[in-house]
């Protein structure tokens, strides 16, 4: 963790806050973060090991709030009995998609530069890791039905699961590139996810309570 002696921990973050929002990782400076926060580069290298560890710094915290909400969901989920996720997945999702939005925008800038700045670091692939658990989970849940009521339709594949899950997931974090204000997401995603339950339901051939 970076020395905070003097407020200099403070001036570093904020500036560098300021320069990944409006360049993005890649095309950020050094030199600017440093000149805009009073100190020299070598203040910052004394207490990062590079620009990606302090990028790291901006946005890890948030990253592991948002990621822990996910987590949590899909840990609930697996939980559930096979009847289970078939008659509460579908709130379960509105309970997670609606924390996770609170999260968003309790720090709204630090999740625009997650979401939209970040490419070049390890957090390029952000939304992507949330990806593959949400078609682990599809397919599990396809397999849950095939259980519960018989059902099975060898259409439905993982390639399938990971279109529909990159589709939802990728929109869902629009919001962070459209500036949206909350109220205006909050409408919004809830419009995204009545969407894509209609299409799951089509597809699975249920009715989601």
């Amino acid at each position: 963790m970076a020395n905070q002696r003097e407020g200099v921990y403070e001036k570093i973050i904020e500036s560098s806050r300021k320069e990944f929002l409006e360049k993005g990782f890649l095309k950020a400076s050094l030199r600017t973060i440093s000149k805009n926060a009073g100190v020299t580069t070598g203040t910052i290298y004394s207490r990062f090991k590079d620009k990606e560890a302090l990028f790291d710094e901006v946005v890890h915290a948030h990253a592991e709030k948002i990621l822990s909400v996910y987590n949590r969901g899909i840990d609930t989920y697996y939980n559930f009995s096979d009847e289970d996720k078939c008659s509460k997945m579908n709130r379960l999702t509105d309970d997670c998609m609606m924390e996770i939005l609170d999260i968003i925008y309790d720090d709204y800038e630090c999740s625009k530069i997650l979401i939209c700045c970040s490419e070049g670091t390890s957090y390029e692939n952000f939304i992507h890791v949330m990806i593959k658990k949400e078609v682990d989970s599809t397919e599990d849940f396809a397999k849950t039905l095939e259980n519960v009521k018989g059902q099975k339709d060898s259409c439905m594949d993982k390639e399938l699961f990971h279109m529909i899950a990159s589709g939802f997931l990728s929109a869902f974090f629009e919001i962070t590139a459209h500036d949206m204000d909350k109220k205006s997401a909050i409408k919004r995603i809830l419009l995204l996810k009545k969407f894509y339950t209609g299409g799951w339901e089509r597809l699975f051939g249920i009715k989601f309570v």
